[in-house]
């Protein structure tokens, strides 16, 4: 199992899967400053797809960063978070069903673990949990 563990500070982000730091790979734009969350930018699009391509592919990492980035990694107000592999895998899943219109009434959704539960979850669940029929999405 990888996990995804981010950190920030006033000079740069840190991303390292299972203790090894993760390179940026460029999709649309070259971020100017590398990694970033907390915003829908060229710094979230770089992360979202570098997870997304050591996760997966490339080829499923074009088709699904930007959800990724609109429906987490903007969301983020905190410097230090963390996400494994198999929470990034359910959330593929889930978008894949709800692209396409197939999603189950009682199929539970992944749950993302954070070291500080941050202040948009309360939208996330509102948004979530009703459409898929679970308490908590997060």
């Amino acid at each position: 199992m990888t996990t995804y563990k981010c950190y920030r500070d006033a000079e740069r982000c840190d991303v390292k899967a299972n203790g090894i730091p993760l390179d940026v790979r460029y999709h649309i734009v070259e971020p100017v400053n590398g990694f970033e969350w907390g915003n829908d930018g060229a710094g979230a699009e770089a992360l979202a797809f570098t997870i997304l391509c050591h996760h997966g592919d490339r080829d499923m990492a074009e088709i699904i960063y930007h959800h990724f980035v609109s429906e987490i990694l903007s969301k983020l107000t905190i410097d230090t978070w963390h996400i494994s592999d198999t929470e990034i895998q359910g959330f593929i899943e889930y978008v894949g069903r709800r692209e396409c219109q197939e999603l189950p009434s009682k199929k539970p959704v992944p749950t993302i673990t954070f070291s500080v539960k941050p202040k948009f979850l309360d939208d996330v669940n509102r948004y979530f949990a009703p459409r898929v029929g679970v308490e908590e999405y997060i």
